[in-house]
Protein backbone atom coordinates (compact mmCIF):
# COMPACT_ATOMS: atom_id res chain seq x y z
CA UNK A 1 0.00 0.00 0.00
CA UNK A 2 2.67 2.47 0.71
CA UNK A 3 4.37 1.67 -3.07
CA UNK A 4 0.72 2.38 -4.16
CA UNK A 5 0.57 5.42 -2.49
CA UNK A 6 3.49 6.63 -4.49
CA UNK A 7 1.96 6.84 -8.00
CA UNK A 8 2.04 9.71 -10.05
CA UNK A 9 -1.01 11.67 -10.71
CA UNK A 10 -0.56 10.44 -14.62
CA UNK A 11 -0.90 7.07 -13.61
CA UNK A 12 -4.11 7.57 -11.05
CA UNK A 13 -5.62 9.46 -14.09
CA UNK A 14 -4.81 6.88 -16.83
CA UNK A 15 -6.84 4.22 -14.01
CA UNK A 16 -9.59 5.86 -13.69
CA UNK A 17 -9.74 6.31 -17.50
CA UNK A 18 -9.15 2.56 -17.78
CA UNK A 19 -11.61 2.17 -15.31
CA UNK A 20 -14.27 4.63 -16.85
CA UNK A 21 -13.99 2.80 -19.71
CA UNK A 22 -14.47 -0.37 -18.08
CA UNK A 23 -17.86 1.03 -16.74
CA UNK A 24 -18.49 2.67 -20.14
CA UNK A 25 -18.44 -0.82 -22.28
CA UNK A 26 -20.25 -2.19 -19.57
CA UNK A 27 -23.10 0.35 -20.01
CA UNK A 28 -23.41 0.13 -23.48
CA UNK A 29 -23.31 -3.85 -23.81
CA UNK A 30 -26.23 -3.95 -21.49
CA UNK A 31 -28.18 -1.21 -23.56
CA UNK A 32 -27.35 -3.23 -26.49
CA UNK A 33 -28.90 -6.10 -24.73
CA UNK A 34 -31.71 -3.92 -23.75
CA UNK A 35 -32.26 -2.92 -27.45
CA UNK A 36 -32.36 -6.84 -28.78
CA UNK A 37 -34.55 -7.67 -25.44
CA UNK A 38 -37.44 -5.01 -26.77
CA UNK A 39 -37.10 -5.92 -30.37
CA UNK A 40 -37.42 -9.74 -30.10
CA UNK A 41 -34.14 -10.36 -31.74
CA UNK A 42 -32.76 -13.51 -30.31
CA UNK A 43 -29.83 -13.75 -32.38
CA UNK A 44 -28.54 -9.95 -31.63
CA UNK A 45 -28.92 -10.88 -28.28
CA UNK A 46 -25.88 -13.85 -28.11
CA UNK A 47 -24.14 -11.16 -30.25
CA UNK A 48 -24.62 -8.31 -28.21
CA UNK A 49 -23.36 -10.97 -25.13
CA UNK A 50 -20.68 -12.07 -26.77
CA UNK A 51 -19.64 -8.65 -27.65
CA UNK A 52 -20.12 -7.94 -24.30
CA UNK A 53 -18.30 -10.38 -22.56
CA UNK A 54 -15.05 -10.02 -25.23
CA UNK A 55 -14.75 -5.98 -24.61
CA UNK A 56 -15.50 -6.63 -20.72
CA UNK A 57 -12.38 -9.04 -20.76
CA UNK A 58 -9.88 -6.60 -22.91
CA UNK A 59 -11.00 -4.34 -20.29
CA UNK A 60 -10.13 -6.20 -17.72
CA UNK A 61 -6.81 -7.18 -18.56
CA UNK A 62 -5.64 -3.31 -20.01
CA UNK A 63 -6.70 -2.23 -16.07
CA UNK A 64 -4.77 -5.27 -15.00
CA UNK A 65 -1.87 -4.24 -17.07
CA UNK A 66 -1.81 -1.06 -16.18
CA UNK A 67 -1.84 -1.07 -12.81
CA UNK A 68 0.97 -3.50 -13.03
CA UNK A 69 2.29 -1.11 -15.08
CA UNK A 70 1.87 1.56 -12.23
CA UNK A 71 2.88 -0.50 -9.33
CA UNK A 72 6.35 -1.77 -11.02
CA UNK A 73 7.31 1.99 -11.94
CA UNK A 74 6.27 3.06 -8.04
CA UNK A 75 8.12 0.28 -7.03
CA UNK A 76 11.42 1.59 -9.02
CA UNK A 77 10.86 4.85 -8.50
CA UNK A 78 11.13 3.63 -4.62
CA UNK A 79 13.79 1.70 -4.98
CA UNK A 80 16.30 4.32 -6.81
CA UNK A 81 15.31 6.98 -4.16
CA UNK A 82 16.04 4.30 -1.32
CA UNK A 83 19.56 3.97 -2.81
CA UNK A 84 20.24 7.92 -3.27
CA UNK A 85 19.08 8.34 0.13
CA UNK A 86 21.57 5.84 0.97
CA UNK A 87 24.35 6.70 -0.79
CA UNK A 88 23.96 10.49 0.33
CA UNK A 89 24.28 9.29 3.95
CA UNK A 90 27.23 7.04 3.40
CA UNK A 91 29.01 9.65 1.56
CA UNK A 92 27.74 12.10 4.61
CA UNK A 93 29.62 9.45 6.62
CA UNK A 94 32.68 9.48 4.85
CA UNK A 95 33.32 12.54 4.94
CA UNK A 96 32.96 13.39 8.88
CA UNK A 97 35.29 10.72 9.79
CA UNK A 98 37.64 11.63 6.82
CA UNK A 99 37.77 15.26 8.92
CA UNK A 100 37.72 13.63 12.29
CA UNK A 101 40.70 11.54 10.80
CA UNK A 102 42.59 14.81 9.46
CA UNK A 103 42.32 16.57 12.70
CA UNK A 104 43.46 14.13 14.76
CA UNK A 105 46.56 13.19 12.50
CA UNK A 106 46.70 16.84 12.63
CA UNK A 107 46.82 17.16 16.61
CA UNK A 108 49.12 14.19 16.24
CA UNK A 109 51.80 15.82 14.20
CA UNK A 110 51.38 19.28 15.90
CA UNK A 111 51.79 17.48 19.11
CA UNK A 112 54.68 14.88 18.78
CA UNK A 113 56.36 16.00 15.54
CA UNK A 114 56.35 19.36 16.85
CA UNK A 115 57.78 18.26 20.19
CA UNK A 116 60.31 16.26 18.74
CA UNK A 117 61.68 18.70 16.53
CA UNK A 118 61.82 21.33 18.95
CA UNK A 119 63.57 19.30 20.89
CA UNK A 120 66.47 18.53 18.19
CA UNK A 121 66.74 22.09 17.71
CA UNK A 122 67.25 23.08 21.46
CA UNK A 123 69.48 20.36 21.35
CA UNK A 124 71.13 21.57 18.05
CA UNK A 125 71.25 25.24 19.60
CA UNK A 126 73.38 23.84 23.02
CA UNK A 127 75.79 22.13 20.04
CA UNK A 128 76.53 25.55 18.51
CA UNK A 129 77.01 27.44 22.03
CA UNK A 130 79.46 24.45 22.87
CA UNK A 131 81.05 24.63 19.39
CA UNK A 132 82.03 28.12 19.19
CA UNK A 133 85.72 28.57 18.21
CA UNK A 134 85.61 25.72 17.02
CA UNK A 135 86.37 24.44 12.89
CA UNK A 136 84.60 26.77 11.11
CA UNK A 137 83.59 24.04 8.97
CA UNK A 138 81.83 22.14 11.58
CA UNK A 139 80.56 25.15 12.71
CA UNK A 140 78.85 25.40 9.24
CA UNK A 141 77.05 22.27 9.14
CA UNK A 142 75.68 22.46 12.25
CA UNK A 143 74.04 25.74 10.84
CA UNK A 144 72.88 24.09 8.15
CA UNK A 145 71.47 21.68 9.85
CA UNK A 146 69.76 23.98 11.97
CA UNK A 147 68.59 25.72 8.97
CA UNK A 148 67.08 22.22 7.78
CA UNK A 149 65.39 21.86 11.28
CA UNK A 150 63.61 25.38 10.54
CA UNK A 151 62.83 23.99 7.26
CA UNK A 152 61.58 20.50 8.60
CA UNK A 153 59.36 22.98 11.37
CA UNK A 154 57.78 24.95 8.41
CA UNK A 155 56.75 21.83 5.95
CA UNK A 156 54.89 20.45 9.39
CA UNK A 157 53.32 23.63 10.30
CA UNK A 158 51.68 23.78 6.31
CA UNK A 159 51.42 19.99 6.71
CA UNK A 160 49.23 20.78 9.94
CA UNK A 161 47.79 23.73 8.48
CA UNK A 162 46.16 21.53 5.32
CA UNK A 163 45.03 19.11 7.44
CA UNK A 164 43.28 20.93 10.11
CA UNK A 165 43.78 25.20 10.26
CA UNK A 166 44.58 25.86 13.53
CA UNK A 167 42.74 29.46 12.74
CA UNK A 168 39.51 28.01 12.54
CA UNK A 169 39.70 26.38 15.60
CA UNK A 170 40.62 29.46 17.41
CA UNK A 171 39.23 32.51 16.08
CA UNK A 172 36.73 31.05 13.67
CA UNK A 173 35.68 31.15 10.59
CA UNK A 174 35.96 34.31 9.11
CA UNK A 175 39.62 34.49 10.18
CA UNK A 176 40.54 31.51 8.92
CA UNK A 177 39.29 32.29 5.67
CA UNK A 178 40.76 35.82 5.47
CA UNK A 179 44.20 34.12 6.18
CA UNK A 180 44.23 31.39 3.59
CA UNK A 181 42.64 33.75 0.49
CA UNK A 182 44.93 36.43 1.68
CA UNK A 183 47.90 33.84 1.53
CA UNK A 184 47.20 32.15 -1.35
CA UNK A 185 46.51 35.47 -3.13
CA UNK A 186 49.18 36.96 -2.42
CA UNK A 187 51.36 34.13 -3.96
CA UNK A 188 49.16 33.92 -7.09
CA UNK A 189 49.60 37.58 -7.65
CA UNK A 190 45.77 38.11 -7.38
CA UNK A 191 43.97 41.02 -6.25
CA UNK A 192 41.81 40.43 -3.21
CA UNK A 193 38.32 41.94 -1.56
CA UNK A 194 37.16 40.74 1.54
CA UNK A 195 33.49 41.65 3.25
CA UNK A 196 33.37 39.79 6.34
CA UNK A 197 31.79 40.05 10.28
CA UNK A 198 33.55 41.67 12.52
CA UNK A 199 32.94 38.52 15.09
CA UNK A 200 33.11 35.34 14.06
CA UNK A 201 29.29 33.40 14.28
CA UNK A 202 28.80 30.77 16.01
CA UNK A 203 28.63 27.47 13.65
CA UNK A 204 28.77 24.01 14.00
CA UNK A 205 32.09 22.57 13.55
CA UNK A 206 30.74 20.24 10.19
CA UNK A 207 29.76 23.69 9.14
CA UNK A 208 32.70 25.59 9.28
CA UNK A 209 34.90 22.65 8.22
CA UNK A 210 32.57 22.50 5.38
CA UNK A 211 32.59 25.90 4.18
CA UNK A 212 36.35 26.28 4.49
CA UNK A 213 37.07 23.38 2.48
CA UNK A 214 34.39 24.79 0.21
CA UNK A 215 36.61 28.15 0.01
CA UNK A 216 40.06 25.79 -0.44
CA UNK A 217 38.55 24.18 -3.50
CA UNK A 218 37.21 27.36 -5.06
CA UNK A 219 40.34 29.37 -4.63
CA UNK A 220 42.42 26.24 -6.17
CA UNK A 221 39.96 26.23 -9.00
CA UNK A 222 40.86 30.23 -9.41
CA UNK A 223 44.37 29.73 -9.60
CA UNK A 224 44.82 27.10 -11.74
CA UNK A 225 41.96 27.66 -14.32
CA UNK A 226 40.34 30.56 -13.90
CA UNK A 227 43.18 32.99 -15.55
CA UNK A 228 41.76 35.94 -13.38
CA UNK A 229 42.97 39.06 -11.75
CA UNK A 230 40.58 39.74 -8.71
CA UNK A 231 39.23 37.48 -5.92
CA UNK A 232 36.18 38.55 -4.30
CA UNK A 233 35.40 37.09 -0.50
CA UNK A 234 31.94 37.45 1.11
CA UNK A 235 30.50 35.87 3.99
CA UNK A 236 27.32 37.46 6.02
CA UNK A 237 25.24 36.32 8.61
CA UNK A 238 21.23 36.51 8.65
CA UNK A 239 19.65 35.50 11.72
CA UNK A 240 19.82 31.90 11.62
CA UNK A 241 21.14 31.53 8.52
CA UNK A 242 24.74 32.64 6.44
CA UNK A 243 25.37 33.30 2.91
CA UNK A 244 29.58 33.11 1.26
CA UNK A 245 30.22 34.07 -2.04
CA UNK A 246 33.37 33.65 -3.94
CA UNK A 247 34.03 35.41 -7.47
CA UNK A 248 36.11 35.85 -10.21
CA UNK A 249 36.78 38.19 -13.35
CA UNK A 250 38.39 34.90 -15.14
CA UNK A 251 37.53 33.22 -18.27
CA UNK A 252 34.39 31.65 -16.62
CA UNK A 253 33.46 28.56 -17.49
CA UNK A 254 30.82 27.69 -20.43
CA UNK A 255 27.82 25.72 -18.67
CA UNK A 256 27.01 23.21 -21.69
CA UNK A 257 30.97 22.35 -21.65
CA UNK A 258 31.99 18.60 -20.79
CA UNK A 259 34.20 19.74 -18.00
CA UNK A 260 31.65 21.15 -15.76
CA UNK A 261 29.22 18.47 -16.22
CA UNK A 262 32.12 15.94 -15.06
CA UNK A 263 33.78 18.29 -12.39
CA UNK A 264 34.30 16.13 -9.26
CA UNK A 265 35.23 19.39 -7.39
CA UNK A 266 31.49 21.06 -8.13
CA UNK A 267 29.72 18.17 -7.64
CA UNK A 268 31.97 17.94 -4.19
CA UNK A 269 31.31 21.12 -2.90
CA UNK A 270 27.56 20.80 -3.75
CA UNK A 271 27.24 17.98 -2.35
CA UNK A 272 29.21 19.19 1.50
CA UNK A 273 26.52 22.19 1.13
CA UNK A 274 23.72 20.18 0.62
CA UNK A 275 24.44 17.46 2.99
CA UNK A 276 24.49 20.70 6.14
CA UNK A 277 20.67 21.48 4.78
CA UNK A 278 22.18 24.39 2.82
CA UNK A 279 22.21 25.29 -1.27
CA UNK A 280 25.19 25.71 -3.84
CA UNK A 281 24.89 27.88 -7.58
CA UNK A 282 27.51 28.59 -9.47
CA UNK A 283 26.64 31.44 -11.83
CA UNK A 284 29.14 31.35 -14.90
CA UNK A 285 29.82 32.13 -18.31
CA UNK A 286 32.17 32.34 -21.01
CA UNK A 287 34.27 35.86 -20.25
CA UNK A 288 32.27 36.75 -17.82
CA UNK A 289 34.05 34.90 -14.65
CA UNK A 290 32.73 32.99 -12.03
CA UNK A 291 30.30 33.15 -8.80
CA UNK A 292 29.70 30.61 -6.35
CA UNK A 293 26.84 31.53 -3.94
CA UNK A 294 26.60 29.32 -0.76
CA UNK A 295 23.27 29.41 1.55
CA UNK A 296 23.09 27.32 4.98
CA UNK A 297 21.25 27.36 7.61
CA UNK A 298 23.55 27.54 11.48
CA UNK A 299 22.50 24.47 12.09
CA UNK A 300 22.64 21.09 10.40
CA UNK A 301 19.26 20.30 9.06
CA UNK A 302 18.03 16.83 7.02
CA UNK A 303 19.55 16.51 3.75
CA UNK A 304 17.22 16.17 1.13
CA UNK A 305 16.87 12.39 -0.89
CA UNK A 306 19.30 12.67 -3.59
CA UNK A 307 21.79 11.76 -5.76
CA UNK A 308 25.13 14.10 -6.00
CA UNK A 309 24.93 16.06 -9.31
CA UNK A 310 25.97 19.61 -10.70
CA UNK A 311 24.57 23.04 -9.62
CA UNK A 312 23.06 25.02 -12.56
Amino acid sequence: MARLRLLSWRFRLLLCAALGACLGIFALGELAIRSAVGTGQGVNLLLAELALLALSLLAITLLILLTRLAVERATMEYTITSRSSELVELWSHLQDNTEKEKADLARNLHDELGGLLTAARMDLSWLQRAAAGQDPSVLARLQQLADELTDAMDVKRRVVENLRPALLDHFGLPTAMQNYFEEMCQKAGLSLTTTLPDESPDLSDELAIALFRIGQESLTNIVRHARARKVQLELAVNGDSLTLVIADDGVGIERDTDALQRSHGIRGMRHRIESLGGTFELTSGKGTGTTIRIRSPRERCAAPARAPGIAR
